[in-house]
């Protein structure tokens, strides 16, 4: 199945410890779903997430953050926005 995720999944499965956005974004990785991207919202997301203050709370550090990020977009299937 082919998935938009919000920057809200992706933030969220930081910040908590609720199962439900990390369970979205681990079928992502898992390759259960397929998640698409498009230029606006990578940016969005890249933004946001390089809010440390944001992530104050978060028991992953920077590093981690990044890794996830960068693990997620590996899996993405890139989209053009017309």
């Amino acid at each position: 199945m082919r998935v938009v995720l919000n920057t809200n999944i992706i933030v969220g499965a930081m910040l908590r410890d609720d199962g439900s956005t990390r369970a979205v974004l681990r079928m992502c990785l898992q390759g259960h779903l397929q998640p698409l991207i498009g230029l606006a919202l990578f940016s969005k997301m890249e933004d946001i997430l390089s809010r440390g203050q944001l992530f104050q709370h978060s028991k992953l550090t920077a590093g981690e953050r990044e890794e996830l990020f960068a693990a997620f977009l590996s899996v993405t299937q890139w989209v053009p926005i017309y």
